[in-house]
């Protein structure tokens, strides 16, 4: 696994409480059963007070290609519903981060800054 598909929103919509932990749920059991097929990790879900996040490790092109698939998509716009400021993000881990971080300090020192 070489990438983090992570998920954030603020709160719930005021009124659409209700809605949203289902949507949460949902979101749960589609990544789960993802993950219980071995294509992802399990996903993690990290919730403070104001900004919460949902975390789903795996390689980079299945993440991709199952955001874009007709069951992502609308699992995404009920999300838009119901929570505020919710936007997703793709992270480079392990060994393509270090990967990057390898092409970042060559960039670096060929610039003449490191």
């Amino acid at each position: 696994m070489n990438s983090a598909l992570v998920f954030s929103w603020k709160r719930a919509e005021p009124g659409r409480e209700a809605k949203a932990l289902e949507v949460l749920a949902e979101s749960q059991m589609f990544w789960g059963k993802l993950a219980a097929e071995g294509k992802v990790a399990e996903p993690e879900l990290f919730m403070s007070l104001g900004h919460n996040l949902m975390v789903i490790r795996g390689d980079w092109d299945f993440l991709f290609q199952t955001l874009h698939t007709d069951e992502c998509i609308t699992l995404l716009d009920k999300a838009t519903f119901v929570a505020s400021d919710l936007s997703y993000h793709f992270y480079d881990i392990g060994q393509l981060a270090e990967h990057e971080l390898q092409l970042f300090a060559t960039a670096g020192s060929e610039l003449g800054y490191l």
